[in-house]
């Protein structure tokens, strides 16, 4: 009878990132490529290189160039755009003390989380076809 030996455990492979950490990544990538030279710039393989992703994974999380460059502009004006909206808010609080409703269509843009980006879309369909 041959002795028994035991085979060595594999190797545990690194744990993936998370999605949201490659998400970022090209996000991070695609405005770095944007700022650096443009569109033109902003090609999805000088993407993929720089996020250190695969192409999948550009069209997992975006689906299209169109869609990456959305959320480009996207992530850097919400945070801009709730600023505007509280300080607009706190102006119409000042405005008309003790009126919650002191601007009607106000209150219907505010509570359409909608909105805001369809005003973009029109904005961005109205203006030149985007490169891609």
């Amino acid at each position: 009878m041959l002795p028994v030996t035991k085979t060595p455990p594999a190797p545990s492979r690194a744990p993936s990132p998370a999605p949201e950490a490659a998400r970022d990544r090209i996000l991070d990538a695609a405005e770095s490529l944007f700022a650096g030279g443009g569109l033109e710039a902003m090609s999805m393989r000088a993407v993929t290189r720089r996020a250190h992703v695969n192409l999948a994974a550009v069209n997992y999380h975006f689906g299209s160039k169109h869609q990456l460059v959305f959320a480009m502009v996207r992530r850097r004006f919400e945070p801009i755009n709730a600023r505007r909206m509280e300080r607009l808010e706190a102006a119409v609080a000042l405005a008309r003390p003790g009126s919650a409703r002191a601007w009607p269509a106000w209150d219907r843009r505010r509570a359409d989380p909608g909105v805001q980006h369809r005003y973009f879309y029109n904005f961005s369909a109205s203006s030149r076809p985007l490169a891609v």
